[in-house]
């Protein structure tokens, strides 16, 4: 095979590899929904005390719960361990033995459970900032945008098979025997 030949056919390899990263990015990105964030503040706790605080969260479209995780805990939340149920119409699911859970759009309940220390006094608080993450059920529904690294390794390398095409056509031509009339 000649070398004109192999630069060719590594430009078009990597046009087509970057079209294909660009596409998988954007496919992927389609698939993913918002996370909806909840905050709940716990005070005026006796020792040994439990209480449910309840949020309300907004689910924007269908889609599946696929995990419950804390972004932030403060004061008498900082340590411990917190329940939480997320429930939307009569569909429920807990952070205990958490299986992800398809839910419709629309107010989600959020109740956070804890149980106050021993040790906790009346004037101690807590806040904790928790994040819900979905997969979005309808595959019908408007791309959320393409992951950053897709369109980066996408872009890049549809321009290097454009450098290398360009390369090996300047190459084709400086080669190509003259002709004279």
């Amino acid at each position: 095979m000649r070398r004109g030949a192999l630069a060719w056919a590594a430009a078009m390899l990597a046009v087509l590899a970057g079209a294909l990263v660009l596409a998988l990015g954007a496919a992927s990105a389609s698939r993913a929904a918002e996370p909806v964030e909840f905050t709940v503040v716990f005070d005026d706790l006796s020792p040994g005390e439990t209480r449910i605080e309840s949020a309300v969260a907004t689910l924007e479209r269908d889609a599946t719960l696929t995990s419950v995780a804390w972004v932030e805990r403060t004061g008498l939340l900082a340590g411990g361990s917190l329940d939480v149920t997320v429930c939307r119409d009569d569909v429920c699911t807990g952070l205990a033995g958490f299986v992800e859970t398809p839910m419709s759009a629309g107010e989600l309940d959020v109740s956070v459970t804890v149980v106050a220390d021993a040790d906790v006094s009346p004037e101690d608080d807590g806040t904790a900032l928790g994040r819900l993450t979905f997969v979005a059920d309808d595959d019908g529904l408007s791309a959320t945008g393409a992951s950053l690294a897709a369109l980066a390794w996408g872009s890049a390398l549809l321009a290097a098979g454009v450098l290398l095409a360009g390369i090996a056509a300047t190459r084709a031509r400086g080669r190509a025997p003259e002709r004279t009339s």
